[in-house]
């Protein structure tokens, strides 16, 4: 999973916070027994002590060491016994003067035996969403909050398919595009048509499989993108991009969202910078997928034959098409109220 490097970076920096709280916390809790009963510090000390007593039985039995550690091994056992005795006694829990940490499995490391823990395989899923830039109504939407019945099943102008038909081939399309990318392959995709059509709900499942899959996705729209490149450049001087935008994040995850291409407020800089990133994530076989609103005819008005060039040849086009859905809703809606 390509976490940038920062992220992974501030997600262990987490555990190891974690880590010493927890330790701080058991040092205060064994600084108020021993406060309360200085029996159980008495004990702990003789414990402590053991090695130094384990070479000194040695030597007294005679080089006997299994009598040696037989005596060594019943007086900790005794000790340990009335240690868990006075804790009781005292109102404590019998684990009270251990680290409680928050993931016992790998006891707040992030690893057991050199391999993620689950906990932290969790975290690192957690942090690919909250770094997705998934608009948070787009986050809810999955495989399973798909109803193809809110798509006309009626002819559509002079499409071959019915705007049901059409979106159950592009689900299909997106669901394969899951698999390959999930699977370490690659896929783009260019979803095209007019707006309401369902391009930014397959957009946003496949961001949330791929998500769930823990895969790293960027969500962004194509006029913060563009900001982004001028702020890079000309600093404060340029409009702001959203906090959330890097040049790690938008270089190293595993599938790059740019919604409503064509929207964007372009400088010769942001034009260019775009024009790179989308040729370096095609050569550097990195999935990417570009949402738009126009037809292919109508990207060759707004963008030069290259750039156009370059999308055609590296990406499989999804045509979107039929009733504008947030107007047919708003319109069923007003007239329910009537």
């Amino acid at each position: 999973m390509a976490l940038t490097e920062t992220t992974m970076q501030e997600i262990l920096s987490g555990y190891a916070a974690r880590r010493q709280q927890h330790e701080t916390e058991r040092d205060l809790r064994v600084a108020e027994i021993y406060r309360q009963i200085p029996e159980v510090a008495a004990i702990d000390e003789e414990i402590r002590s053991f090695g130094l007593n384990a070479i000194k039985g040695y030597l007294q039995s005679g080089h006997d060491a299994a009598k040696s550690l037989s005596e060594l091994r019943s007086r900790y056992e005794h000790l340990t016994a009335r240690k868990q005795a006075l804790l009781r006694s005292n109102g404590f829990a019998p684990d009270a003067m251990e680290i409680h940490y928050t993931c016992p499995i790998c006891k707040d490391t992030g690893y057991v035996d050199y391999e993620k823990c689950s906990c932290l395989k969790q975290r690192i899923v957690q942090a690919a969403y909250d770094h997705s830039g998934l608009p948070n109504n787009l986050k809810k939407e999955n495989r399973q909050a798909f109803d193809p019945a809110i798509f006309s099943d009626e002819p559509y102008q002079n499409e071959a398919l019915t705007p049901r038909q059409n979106i159950l081939n592009n689900l299909k399309v997106v669901e394969d595009a899951v698999a390959q990318i999930s699977a370490g392959g690659c896929r783009n995709l260019l979803f095209t048509g007019t707006a309401g059509t369902g391009k930014s709900f397959l957009s946003s499942v496949m961001a949330n499989e791929l998500l769930s899959l823990g895969k790293t996705v960027l969500y962004v729209g194509s006029y913060d993108l563009c900001a982004f490149f001028d702020q890079e450049h000309f600093g404060e001087r340029a409009r702001k991009a959203p906090s959330a935008l890097s040049a790690e994040a938008i270089e190293a995850c595993d599938l790059l969202i740019i919604d409503d291409l064509g929207a964007e407020f372009r400088t010769s800089l942001s034009y260019t910078s775009l024009f790179h990133l989308i040729n370096q994530r095609l050569q550097n076989e990195q999935s990417t997928v570009l949402s738009t609103n126009w037809w292919i005819p109508e990207l060759k008005e707004l963008y030069d034959e290259r750039f156009v060039s370059r999308i055609l040849g590296g990406y499989t086009i999804v045509r979107f098409f039929g009733l504008d859905l947030r107007v047919t809703k708003a319109i069923a809606g007003n007239s329910s109220n009537r």
